[in-house]
């Protein structure tokens, strides 16, 4: 089971760096920062520190406690996995609403958060 599972987020670390670096002008990033639950995905950091070639240590997870708007968050909210809809929450009260687009994975629609982001694959997946 590990072995697949390593091979399946060796893969996943490789996309990610590739198009990170080709979106960066093939310039290797002084740091990288990992949000979200994904970043609890076994072994992801050190295959995302090969596929920047940098050191571990350089790979970071952002923790809900960056977050400067939101004081005295409790245990259950305090991973990874909470930065992603503490964050929606926190945009949401700071503005007049989120805006949504629809987007068509095969066959299947859904709808997204729409940061003005480039409208693509790449676009979506950051």
């Amino acid at each position: 089971m590990i072995e697949k599972i390593s091979g399946i987020t060796k893969k996943l670390a490789e996309s990610i760096a590739q198009a990170a670096l080709r979106l960066n002008g093939g310039k290797t990033p002084q740091a990288v920062i990992v949000v979200g639950g994904g970043s609890r995905t076994f072994n992801l950091i050190p295959e995302l520190a090969r596929g920047f070639n940098l050191a571990a240590e350089k790979i970071g997870i952002r923790l809900p406690s960056a977050i400067k708007t939101i004081k005295n968050i409790t245990p259950d909210l305090s991973g990874p996995e909470a930065v992603t809809p503490l964050g929606i929450a926190v945009m949401t009260a700071e503005s007049s609403g989120l805006n949504f687009i629809e987007v068509e994975v095969n066959n299947k629609k859904f709808k997204m958060l729409d940061f003005q982001q480039k409208k693509d694959i790449v676009g979506a997946l950051t």
